[in-house]
């Protein structure tokens, strides 16, 4: 484990309640797999938080940036409001990385990734890998949230696909009154992932979102007998 004091560099709204922090990684020795995450710690909050002091966020940057980028929703706990009244230069105690949420070394396998909300982290944090360093894998993502409003770096998504013929990605969403939605609505269900997996031939899952959302997606998998050894799952509690 590293524990590094880094400067606020920025801060931005990505969505709905939903924002992204960056920090400066100029003169500082850290390293990471895109998938991984980091602890961001606090020793006095503004006010207490029942969660505790020390928060996990996955990195939404890759190793080229020149710096971390985190994205989370926004609640009202002490430590997300500590977070977002830093000022930028500023410095944040961060550590890590931490996990094994990453790419396999081969390619040879079709890689299928589930995201709910901003469970989309990693993922963005891989796809966007893959795409600056033309890698060969094969990814399909499915995506689900509430509404466009709630959804975030759909822009990215789309750079992405663009540049990347290994890249494919199917939205659903979950809310109500979607009456310019001309996609696929409800929750990623059986029916949505064997109409678009039909002809994905031994793919390797992952799975990010809520605690709730995780367990869902893998008894799902499960039942469409899709092997454990080949689902891994990063479960975003709290967020």
């Amino acid at each position: 484990m590293k524990r590094l004091k880094l400067k606020l560099k920025g801060k931005k709204v990505l969505a709905d309640k939903t924002m992204a922090f960056q920090f400066d990684l100029k003169g500082a020795d850290f390293k990471f797999i895109p998938g991984q995450y980091i602890g961001v710690y606090f020793e006095i909050l503004l006010k207490k938080d029942p969660l505790g002091n020390i928060k996990s966020f996955s990195m939404t940057s890759t190793p080229r940036d020149n710096f971390l980028e985190v994205g989370m929703r926004m609640r009202p706990s002490g430590f997300k409001e500590t977070l977002d009244s830093i000022k930028i230069g500023k410095k944040i105690e961060i550590e890590g990385p931490y996990g094994q949420f990453t790419l396999p070394d081969s390619a040879k396998r079709p890689i299928i990734f589930i995201a709910g909300g901003i469970g989309i982290a990693p993922f963005v944090s891989i796809i966007k890998h893959v795409t600056e360093n033309n890698l060969p894998y094969k990814i399909k993502l499915f995506y689900s949230d509430k509404n466009l409003g709630s959804m975030t770096y759909l822009s990215d998504l789309e750079k992405f696909k663009k540049k990347s013929e290994g890249l494919n990605y199917i939205i659903t969403l979950t809310g109500k009154n979607l009456k310019n939605w001309q996609g696929s609505t409800g929750r990623i269900n059986k029916r949505l992932l064997k109409n678009h997996l039909v002809n994905v031939k031994n793919p390797l899952f992952y799975i990010s979102g809520s605690p709730d959302m995780v367990y869902d997606i893998r008894q799902l998998l499960l039942s469409l007998k899709y092997k454990e050894k080949d689902i891994r799952a990063e479960e975003f509690a709290g967020y």
